[in-house]
């Protein structure tokens, strides 16, 4: 059964959207290149065990002069929320993807749902970002990394269902 949502402003409508219930997956095959890309990298997609080495260029937040910590107080969770929030910390504690703080420095966590129904544990750093001293080098837009990959053949089926094992633990933090 399809859900139709509508945003409304006072008693104008500003939008309207269907959303379509589907609990089936398409999972098409692999192709055979990336079968063996996987087969000769295998330690490239595990689950990292514990923090990166340190290296000459670790990563680290320059605040303007004089701002102090930012310490974020949570959101408001559902109990099912905190129990995954709780579980997943744990996890990445065991396995030593990252370790106890007493940092001033705090940001709230979100839970988004993915794909297959698990959770991705997102940390929401808006307020952090807002008194960061911005970086020189910014980041490439996407529009213009996709226009580079124009002509290349994929299937983003698959493709897109990549997912960044924790990426955000390969960067060490100053």
């Amino acid at each position: 059964m399809d859900q139709v949502i509508q945003l409304h402003k006072n008693n104008e409508l500003w939008g309207t959207t269907v959303l379509e219930n589907s609990t089936e997956l398409s999972v098409l095959p692999i192709p055979d290149s990336v079968t063996q890309l996987l087969q000769q990298f295998p330690s490239i997609f595990q689950e990292p065990t514990s923090l990166p080495p340190t290296r000459p260029s670790d990563h680290a937040i320059t605040l303007f002069p004089g701002t102090p910590p930012v310490n974020t107080r949570p959101y408001r969770y559902s109990p099912l929320q905190k129990d995954e929030i709780d579980q997943q910390v744990t996890e990445m504690l065991k396995t030593g993807v990252i370790t106890a703080s007493v940092s001033p420095f705090a940001s709230p966590v979100l839970l988004v749902k993915k794909k297959d129904g698990q959770w991705r544990f997102c940390i929401d750093y808006r307020r952090l970002n807002s008194v960061t001293v911005k970086n020189k080098f910014p980041m490439p837009i996407v529009d213009e990394l996709l226009d580079e990959l124009a002509g290349t053949k994929f299937s983003p089926s698959w493709t897109s269902e990549v997912d960044t094992i924790r990426s955000e633990c390969r960067s060490k933090m100053r």
